[in-house]
């Protein structure tokens, strides 16, 4: 295992964990129960699916980071009842805490 495949895994975690202290307040869906754990590993899966052979520039990382990022935008409003608009502040939110706690921490 590269250290590049360790840190995708950490990246979603942090991720979804950012996101999720944000966006838990919201009204949560029917079938809330068996959904958001679907969503946790579709996000883990794509994360540790996607190919590293992809990404070999600055260019083709930052798409990697952004397609995590739509994965859970698309996760968070499938699981909560809330408007886009609101699902968009909660994943961008997140993804500042993620940033700077990345930035605090290595």
């Amino acid at each position: 295992m590269t250290w590049f495949s360790l840190y995708k895994i950490i990246f979603i975690s942090e991720l979804l964990l950012a996101e999720l202290l944000i966006a838990f307040h919201y009204k949560k869906r029917k079938g809330f129960s068996y959904l958001f754990p679907l969503m946790i590993c579709a996000c883990y899966l794509f994360a540790f699916l996607y190919p590293e052979k992809l990404v070999n520039d600055w260019l083709s990382s930052s798409f990697m980071f952004v397609l995590l990022f739509c994965i859970t935008i698309l996760g968070i409003k499938v699981c909560f009842i809330a408007d886009f608009g609101s699902v968009l502040f909660c994943a961008i939110s997140g993804y500042t805490i993620q940033h700077i706690s990345y930035l605090c921490f290595s």
